[in-house]
């Protein structure tokens, strides 16, 4: 079976749209909330949401070929458990090269990095498990009628909006920030849906 976003290429053209809106927020977040210079900020945040995004079309497969019928549970869970965690260090170590040892981004940079590794870390892991745990869900309630429009909205706005990562969010950013980053996530989303279903 082919993947979902490349039947269309106006399914591509959004989930691109989505990661470079994630990407904007993250180059206004570096640049003034750790006050990181404009140039290093757009580094980290373009290349960070470019290779999560490459991931992220990856991720599709094992959602889709694995299946409880074939394996139990709990190896389920223990494969996932360890994808994740594998897919959280390569993305981290993509970062890492890419902008310390190829863009030379600087003694203070490294430092930041380093001392944010552990919340980029556990954010790289829940990226992977709400985009595992949202696919198949919004594939289910497909199969049982519900439109393309609402299922990208669910797609697009799951992921952000999980609890872990809420959770996470209140700890680096504050309440408020936060609060805001997930109202501008449920508009664009929304939007998003909306357009889509028009469209289709």
């Amino acid at each position: 079976m082919s993947h979902p976003l490349f039947l269309k290429r106006a399914n591509l053209l959004y989930y691109v749209l989505v990661w470079l809106f994630i990407a904007f927020f993250q180059f206004l977040i570096l640049q003034f909330q750790f006050a990181l210079s404009p140039q290093i900020a757009f580094l980290d945040s373009f290349v960070s949401n470019a290779v999560y995004a490459g991931m992220g079309l990856s991720f599709w497969y094992p959602c889709r070929y694995i299946s409880l019928e074939r394996k139990g549970l709990l190896s389920i869970l223990l494969n996932h458990a360890i994808a994740a965690f594998m897919a959280a260090l390569i993305w981290l170590g993509i970062i890492y090269l890419t902008l310390v040892k190829i863009a030379a981004a600087g003694a203070d940079y490294q430092q930041f990095f380093l001392r944010s590794f552990p919340w980029r870390f556990f954010i790289g892991a829940l990226f992977y498990f709400a985009t595992l745990t949202e696919v198949p869900i919004t594939q289910a309630l497909m199969e049982h009628g519900m439109a393309g429009g609402p299922a990208l909205a669910l797609l697009l706005a799951g992921p952000a909006l999980s609890l872990p990562n809420m959770l996470v969010l209140i700890k680096v950013m504050g309440f408020k920030k936060t609060m805001a980053f997930c109202a501008i996530i449920v508009v664009v989303a929304t939007t998003t849906g909306l357009l889509y279903g028009h469209l289709a």
